[in-house]
């Protein structure tokens, strides 16, 4: 199954650690927060989260089906990050001697000039990163599929090709090619596992009782 050049490049797992936060982990401690560092961080959750909940929400999807979206999605989490890490360290260990060389001499105060494999690999490992990624999003697609009806599949093909159009009045595809472009685009949210598990929490809350004034 190939997947629609509908379908944009996506990093599913990507993190981008401050250098406080690097040095805090490194040092085995958590990073403190502040107060409202953490309130900051949550609007900013919020702020990113709404439109992914806007898009999920047209699935209108049972408990069962948000529980079994829940478990592919950990699941395709762990595999990712796992196969991930393992083509990073293997590049990485194949590198080490040139790296640590070239790190040495640019210590030195000598011009920094990588050899010439290491710097085609280092070139090269976007490249391997995004076939990882466009493997990921196949596999989305094909587990997503099965647990959603055929009136769920067409809402959000239908949902993607409304938001796609508002930037470009001219973009066609077929149902199959919209939603994939849904999943793609919905599904590489980094915040979507713990999303997902907000919504599951909510579902659990006990509802708000309305006020119901009595009559005249």
């Amino acid at each position: 199954m190939k997947l629609s050049r509908l379908m944009i490049p996506l990093t599913l797992f990507s993190l981008s650690l401050s250098p406080s936060l690097v040095h805090a982990q490194e040092a085995g401690k958590p990073p403190p927060v502040s107060p409202s560092e953490a309130n900051m961080e949550a609007l900013y959750n919020a702020s990113t989260d709404i439109g992914r909940l806007r898009a999920l929400n047209i699935l209108k999807l049972t408990d069962a089906e948000l529980d079994k979206i829940v478990i592919v999605v950990s699941d395709s989490q762990k595999a990712y990050q796992k196969q991930y890490k393992a083509m990073l360290t293997k590049l990485l260990l194949k590198l080490e001697p040139s790296l640590k060389k070239t790190k040495k001499d640019g210590l030195a105060g000598k011009d920094i000039d990588y050899e010439e494999e290491t710097r085609k690999a280092l070139d090269d490992l976007p490249k391997r990163v995004t076939v990882l990624d466009q493997d990921y999003a196949v596999r989305y697609v094909e587990q997503l599929k099965p647990l959603l009806t055929k009136v769920q599949i067409t809402a959000a093909a239908s949902f993607a090709k409304l938001e796609r159009q508002k930037l470009n009045p001219e973009a066609k595809g077929t149902e199959d090619q919209w939603f994939n472009f849904y999943v793609n685009s919905i599904f590489s949210y980094g915040r979507l596992l713990p999303l997902l598990q907000e919504m599951q929490t909510a579902r659990k809350a006990p509802k708000e009782k309305l006020e119901v004034p009595p009559p005249p």
